[in-house]
């Protein structure tokens, strides 16, 4: 029996029919709302497809690196021992690793929110 379809596929689904075949027949001046419905239902998808396995990810790396256990508890995602660590200068000698993690951070976050952004800047 075939898988249901994913939160994902159904928004991708929903979107593509806003677009080509309700849009067409919105007045125009509704077109900015549709376009911008359209577009919150894709970051939408991507977010559901890439956070899992971004958050995974990224809390694996963050272990790697600097052993801060479970990201549960985070502050922009980065988890708040890592965030008390650099507060109390614990890792002032880390700083290029840091950095590094943190790009890596902020890229996959983009993947989901703004991957245009990642193309135009070079980081996809």
């Amino acid at each position: 029996m075939p898988d249901a379809p994913t939160g994902a596929d159904l928004l991708k689904t929903a979107r593509s029919s806003l677009l080509k075949e309700l849009m067409p027949h919105l007045d125009e001046s509704l077109h900015r709302s549709a376009l911008m419905i359209a577009n919150a239902m894709a970051i939408a998808a991507r977010e559901l497809e890439e956070k899992r396995n971004s958050d995974e990810l990224l809390c694996q790396r963050w272990n790697e690196h600097f052993s801060v256990g479970d990201i549960d508890e985070a502050y922009g995602g980065v988890p708040m021992a890592l965030v008390d660590r650099l507060r109390g200068g614990e890792l002032d000698h880390e700083l290029n690793k840091l950095g590094a993690l943190l790009q890596e951070h902020v890229v996959l976050r983009l993947r989901v929110s703004n991957p245009k952004y990642l193309k135009q800047a070079g980081l996809d």
